[in-house]
């Protein structure tokens, strides 16, 4: 059966599927206990079950409209993140590949609804391996990709990337801008993460946020929040630094 020929349930199957064909390798797979009819090696293993569910998720996100759309149902404990924009129009996949000793490092799909169809993409503009929380829409037609990395013990690194569906690809878009500098794609800062945490609301008590046409990033010193935010005016172009604001 081919993957466009799948169902939606059955492509759910199958994500499940390889998936814990990861976790085995990375958790599982023990060389005094288990015998294979040829000699395996472990790291080699975990990428290549890594890289079989990137080229599966290429090929079933590529014009399959359906999967861009489908409640996919992981379990739990699933190393899979998938997030969709409110228009419906942009998803991303991204998942743990547990390749990395002391570190996380992720594998990324990005789908779009295009003119032309339904698109997949593994990186964009060299983008790639980041843990995607959600996706802001910033109307009409911006997508702002929130990512969150832990890049040291207990250390997190907090991006906000911009996409656009331009020409039928989706592509990055310079418009933060702060001074007379070039307008940049993206933003990003690193905090601790636990001071950040709220553990009775279960959340962070200070995040990106978008409201009211204008884009709040939590300000950051020495690692911890301040309490304040940098201020992005959004003119319907480019969100533009304030600041006045307070």
């Amino acid at each position: 059966m081919t993957a466009r020929a799948q169902s939606v349930q059955q492509i759910e199957h199958e994500i499940n599927t390889h998936l814990k064909h990861i976790q085995y390798w990375r958790f599982e797979y023990s060389p005094e206990d288990t015998v294979f009819k040829t000699q395996v090696n472990q790291q080699d293993s975990i990428m290549g079950a890594n890289t079989m569910l990137l080229n599966y998720l290429m090929k079933v996100c590529n014009r399959n409209a359906e999967v861009l759309r489908y409640d996919f149902k992981l379990p739990e404990s699933s190393d899979m993140k998938i997030v969709t924009s409110g228009d419906k129009k942009v998803r991303i996949y991204s998942w743990d590949t547990h390749t990395g000793e002391n570190e996380h490092d992720n594998y990324t799909v990005f789908q779009c609804e295009t003119s032309g169809g339904v698109k997949a993409f593994s990186k964009l503009n060299g983008i790639t391996g980041k843990a995607y929380q959600k996706i802001i829409f910033a109307e009409p037609k911006y997508y702002l990709a929130i990512a969150s990395d832990m890049v040291a013990e207990n250390n997190s690194e907090k991006t906000v990337q911009a996409l656009s569906i331009i020409q039928n690809e989706l592509r990055t878009v310079d418009i933060f801008k702060e001074d007379v500098k070039q307008p940049a794609n993206y933003i990003s800062y690193t905090y601790n993460y636990s001071s950040n945490y709220d553990f009775r609301k279960m959340k962070e008590e200070y995040d990106i946020k978008l409201e009211n046409g204008k884009l709040y990033i939590p300000q950051v010193n020495d690692y911890k929040m301040t309490g304040q935010y940098a201020v992005y005016n959004f003119d319907g172009d480019k969100f533009i630094l304030d600041k006045n604001a307070k």
